[in-house]
């Protein structure tokens, strides 16, 4: 027999008898939803979750299904605190074996906690974790099974979701106990079913056989097709159409994002491409020493980014802060997450921890970045940036974010597009191209890929690979040369100051750089041996992008260099005190023939008292046949 110690609940208000209402009235004594425990409707499956928003009472409209729950600041004067109702098995609305009807997954889930005895147990067993009194108990963290029985209760997990399953959630999909329908009424034998019936799980049987069949699946292919600034629509045999939309347009990306305070997306505020007006906003967090925690979390907008696709490249953070004072000791950076309609949260980077240099009141900007290698996304997902800070210190401290106004707006920097133009210098090189293309693979007819009737493409477009029984243009463009891009990855590698010459290497596996004995890469070819150009080719090269990171305290150069044969192609020259952003040649060219190696090399004259130099990130070059 069990020794936990259950009692019918009562609380400080009581009532002299039962409510109801007349029996001609159309409306009921409460909503199923406001009670404690017993049976609920709710509609979205993502209404069994439970947010904290904040500290102190969590009191927050976005929990339908609250608890009594205090979130405390995390120093031993304050302690989170769970309150139970006095039957010791409920806490705000939420009761052990309560039921709750999900529409949009036309399911009942039953809320139990497996090891609730032993975790009470284990709670009660601890001095000055648990206190009952008549009308309630109240559970604090301030011991380790205090905590994991407080966790037991904020966490919510689902069966099914998140990879939780029906042991290990706490909303478990309701099962009537005692028999296995199937093994109750299955397999049939004979027999009449009457009424419509429903095969959730598919049907087999040796012989069908029906007067009308209905839902027949129909041979569907496309016909044709529009493309108009980054969404495909097609046209199929049966008069209907479908669209794919979120293609990534224009280059390498450089989509700006605005961390918005002013503006909430909840539960989180606004992560937005959109500035705003309002003056400038601050929001603080108290850290303990040694620990991590978030300062605010920004969600981009319902419909943003609007894509099928996360371009892989960086994502870069301007941040603006400032610390208690110049005791204290913090490294601040950002946790950027895909989040699903469900409330799913997926880390995809981790920016670099940068320190914070000022203190109160004077706000100064951390650039924080992380690179990303892309992948495919729902158009209804959104982007989560949570701002975290370590304290470094050792004392307890308060950090600082800092944004909007004119002066400190924080911001972000994504691999996103805003151009206007899809380019693909090869269809077997963009990743976007061949995610339509499994996409739609099923829509096309039997005869291979055969689009029927005209398509119509609007705006500028680059195939690689077309057969036709006719092509028909007003003007043919670059006959009958073809060009490949190759993207290198510099790896954030800085120059230092003084140093003469630093190969970057363009091919395989990057290598740390070291100091090359000539401009053209000459002694150091060992280590920086260069991009082995294709066999077969015959052409010149022309760089299309240079990134440059941190300002260099000179005027910096880089060159493009053919170590084959000792000669310089284009050089970009980046003034003394210049801005991390992107320089471009796209008219200087170098030759080569097949085989020969290509390199970058960077040069940063010695500047005296100069302590850092400009980090290189990534870029692109480009061969075009002769």
């Amino acid at each position: 027999m069990s020794t936990f110690p259950y009692k019918n609940p009562i609380s400080s208000e009581q009532l002299n008898g039962v409510q109801s209402v007349e029996r001609s009235e159309v409306f009921g004594t409460n909503f199923s939803v406001l009670s404690v425990g017993g049976y609920m409707e709710v509609f979205n499956l993502s209404d069994l979750n439970y947010t904290i928003n904040g500290l102190g009472p969590i009191e927050y409209s976005g929990n339908s299904i609250p608890i009594d729950f205090l979130k405390g600041t995390g120093a031993p004067w304050s302690p989170d605190v769970l309150t139970l109702n006095s039957d010791n098995i409920s806490s705000g609305r939420r009761r052990l074996g309560m039921l709750v009807y999900v529409y949009e997954v036309d399911l009942v889930y039953q809320y139990r906690i497996d090891n609730y005895e032993s975790l009470w147990s284990a709670a009660t067993a601890s001095t000055g974790t648990v206190v009952v009194s008549d009308f309630g108990t109240s559970v604090y963290n301030s011991s380790v099974a205090g905590q994991d029985f407080i966790n037991a209760w904020t966490a919510s997990t689902i069966e099914d979701v998140s990879g939780y399953t029906h042991s290990t959630a706490v909303w478990k999909k309701y099962i009537i106990s005692g028999a296995n329908l199937s093994e109750l009424y299955l397999p049939l034998s004979g027999g009449t079913v009457s009424g419509n019936t429903y095969f959730t799980s598919g049907l087999t049987a040796n012989t069908i056989s029906a007067t009308t069949y209905q839902n027949l699946p129909t041979d569907v292919y496309v016909t044709g097709g529009t493309y108009t600034n980054g969404e495909i629509t097609f046209f199929n045999n049966t008069g209907g159409t479908f669209t794919v939309i979120g293609l990534p347009i224009g280059g390498p990306g450089g989509q700006v994002y605005y961390l918005n305070l002013s503006n909430s997306q909840p539960p989180y505020q606004e992560f937005s491409p959109s500035g705003t007006t309002n003056s400038q906003q601050i929001t603080a967090v108290t850290i303990n020493n040694g620990v991590t925690s978030t300062i605010a979390s920004f969600q981009t907008p319902t419909g943003y980014p609007n894509a099928s696709l996360i371009p892989a490249g960086y994502w870069s953070f301007y941040l603006h802060s400032f610390k208690q004072n110049s005791n204290a000791s913090f490294n601040i950076f950002c946790e950027v997450y895909l989040r699903t309609t469900g409330g799913t949260e997926t880390l995809l980077v981790t920016t670099d921890p940068t320190p914070v240099t000022t203190n109160s009141p004077n706000p100064s900007m951390q650039l924080t970045d992380g690179y990303y290698s892309g992948s495919s996304i729902n158009t209804t997902d959104r982007i989560v940036v949570k701002v975290r800070a370590t304290n470094t210190g050792n004392q307890v401290h308060s950090i600082t974010l800092v944004t909007e106004g004119t002066q400190h707006y924080s911001y972000g920097i994504t691999p996103f597009s805003d151009n206007t133009a899809l380019t693909c210098d090869t269809l077997s090189g963009c990743s976007t191209i061949q995610t339509i293309q499994t996409n739609i693979s099923d829509k096309f007819d039997k005869s291979g890929g055969t689009v029927n009737g005209n398509l119509t493409v609007t705006g500028n477009t680059s195939l690689q690979g077309i057969t036709a029984t006719t092509i028909s243009a007003t003007t043919y463009q670059n006959l009958p040369s073809s060009q490949t891009t190759y993207v290198f990855n510099m790896n954030s590698f800085a120059v230092p100051n003084g140093s003469l010459f630093y190969g970057i290497y363009l091919g395989g596996t990057p290598v740390s750089p070291a100091v090359v004995a000539t401009q053209y890469g000459g002694g150091a070819t060992d280590f920086f041996p260069g991009y082995p150009m294709p066999s077969g080719t015959a052409s010149t090269l022309t760089v299309i992008l240079r990134i440059a990171q941190v300002a260099p305290t000179s005027a910096m150069t880089l060159k493009l260099s053919n170590t084959s044969t000792s000669t310089f192609g284009p050089v970009i020259t980046i003034a003394a005190g210049s801005a991390a952003g992107t320089y471009t040649d796209n008219s200087a060219t170098v030759g080569f023939t097949t085989n020969q190696r290509l390199t970058i090399v960077a040069s940063n004259p010695f500047i005296a008292g100069a302590t850092s130099g400009p980090q290189l990130t990534t870029g692109s070059f480009k061969y075009q046949l002769s």
